[in-house]
């Protein structure tokens, strides 16, 4: 993937009327099963922390006081 590839945008949907959750992005990396399916990203084996593929030192497990940012 390139830099300034758009991955996603921006929402405030919760499923719940007059609930909004804020802005924001759900981003997820999903393992396939080797043939091009996706697994369920539900499971949270079947996903990859994104942190070392935008060049993030961070991860949620680490108990970050600040917020994540992308350095170009």
């Amino acid at each position: 993937m390139k830099a300034g590839t758009l991955l996603g945008y921006q929402g405030n949907y919760s499923g719940t009327r007059d609930k909004p959750t804020g802005v924001h992005l759900h981003f997820s990396i999903v393992k396939d099963d080797g043939n091009g399916r996706f697994l369920n990203e539900l499971e949270i084996d079947n996903t990859l922390d994104p942190s070392p593929y935008l060049g993030m030192a961070l991860n949620n497990k680490a108990g970050a006081t600040t917020p994540a940012v992308c350095t170009p």
